[in-house]
């Protein structure tokens, strides 16, 4: 009986993806080089881990808007350059990330 009543509260306070229209956060992520130069043309992927929501943008600074909170893996590719993977937590009404590409 201790058991139900501890694990309910934390079921209920867990954090995962979720549909609730205000849980939604506005990114925008700045692609550079590992030097810190903006760099334009880079096609940046974001894709949810869980339901496999998939959203896609190209540019120097690419925005994604009203995306529900949770995990997200993040591609960038851009030619000459190698392919970058990151994880990232959007739990946040608004974030900025810089990426930085290194050589290929």
């Amino acid at each position: 009986m201790i058991t139900l009543l501890l694990a309910v509260p934390l079921l209920a306070g867990s954090r995962g993806q979720t549909s609730d229209p205000q849980d939604v956060s506005n990114v925008a992520i700045t692609v550079s080089t590992n030097s810190g130069v903006a760099v334009d043309r880079a096609k940046v992927t974001l894709i949810s881990v869980g339901p496999k929501d998939k959203f896609e943008t190209t540019g120097k600074v690419t925005r994604f808007k009203q995306i529900r909170y949770g995990l997200y893996d993040v591609e960038v590719r851009l030619v000459g350059f190698k392919v970058r993977h990151e994880r990232i937590a959007m739990y946040q009404p608004d974030l900025a990330f810089r990426i930085g590409l290194e050589l290929g």
